[in-house]
């Protein structure tokens, strides 16, 4: 997919995604692995979360694939029949989950970029990647994906008139971030903190692979 295709796939999520009355406050991002991952994490790694290459999942043709390594957070809210907006309390990705401050990923030493917009036969879903400036991730990402603003997008930004973050519910918001993350850190500074959840499937060829986008919903294909 070149940037011209892509520019047209994000016109579509711009436009499945514009009822600003879904628009959520939002305060952590949130990643789900199984515990021993984490375990692993601040036994033998030293508390430093490592990074991998981007898989499959998601539109077949884009660019991100196996393209770029990072992170995967994610930014959905579900409602509750009270109208609360609450993270989801199972996943099948694992049964700890991670969460981090939604300003550690939306600041001004970062870039932010659309990558995707697909679904898997019911959420759509819609890919953003978060890069260092100036760096090897940015560089590609500048060259390949459409840039936008932490201020001035529909699905996922920085208020400054009510100092909060949003994020959009008409689509389940991945976060790509393409640095490894220090755990330790944030859990020092108390910019991030732990919690378990029910893990629901069998994820892990699913993380490797990647689940591929429905190529039958007229929303998200381009050529339908």
């Amino acid at each position: 997919m070149d940037k011209s295709q892509l520019r047209l796939l994000y016109k579509r999520a711009i436009e499945f995604c514009n009822d600003r009355s879904l628009h959520r406050r939002i305060h952590f991002l949130f990643r789900n692995k199984p515990h021993q991952y984490f375990d692993k994490i601040r036994s033998q790694n030293g508390g430093i979360m490592t990074k991998y290459m981007k898989n499959d999942g998601g539109d077949q043709a884009s660019p991100l694939n196996r393209a770029i390594q990072g992170l995967f957070f994610s930014a959905f809210l579900k409602t509750t029949p009270n109208r609360r907006t609450v993270v989801p309390p199972c996943s099948p990705f694992g049964n700890q989950r991670l969460h981090v401050e939604a300003s550690f990923f939306l600041n001004q030493s970062n870039n932010l970029y659309f990558a995707d917009f697909f679904c898997h036969y019911t959420n759509h879903r819609i890919t953003l990647v978060v890069t260092k400036a100036n760096s090897y991730s940015d560089k590609f990402c500048s060259e390949n994906l459409i840039p936008l603003k932490s201020r001035g997008n529909p699905f996922l930004y920085y208020n400054m008139w009510q100092n909060g973050f949003f994020t959009n519910l008409a689509v389940n918001i991945e976060v790509f971030y393409t640095e490894n993350i220090d755990i330790g850190e944030l859990l020092s500074d108390k910019a991030a903190y732990f919690t378990f959840c029910y893990s629901k499937g069998y994820s892990r060829k699913k993380s490797f692979i990647g689940q591929r986008k429905n190529k039958s919903c007229s929303v998200c294909n381009l050529n339908l």
